[in-house]
């Protein structure tokens, strides 16, 4: 029974280190996400894609996992990202245009 509240412990405890942390916008947030971001695409290509290789006999199985990366640019792209909770929207403006010319 043990097992089943560090999840949830670990999850109060990110959420106060959030709350704790808002205010403050450092270099050292940004080195979080990009270490956070490497460590989970390293974790899919050289432990999570082995084992889909390693157990399916499936000759076609690189092609499902780029249908489905292509799926989801689709789905962003239509969405404008709204999946997670916001837009990503960047709109030009007449000033900025001037910036450029």
């Amino acid at each position: 029974m043990n097992t089943y509240l560090l999840p949830v412990a670990a999850i109060v405890i990110g959420v106060i280190i959030a709350f704790v942390t808002k205010k403050q916008k450092s270099v050292g947030t940004k080195l979080l996400l990009a270490f956070s971001g490497a460590f989970l695409l390293t974790l899919t290509l050289f432990d999570l894609l082995p084992e889909v290789y390693h157990h399916l006999d499936v000759k076609q199985t690189g092609l499902f996992i780029m249908c489905g990366i292509l799926l989801q640019i689709t789905l962003e792209f239509f969405s404008e990202g709204v999946g997670h909770g916001h837009r990503h929207t960047h709109k030009v403006s007449k000033n900025s245009l001037g910036h450029y010319l």
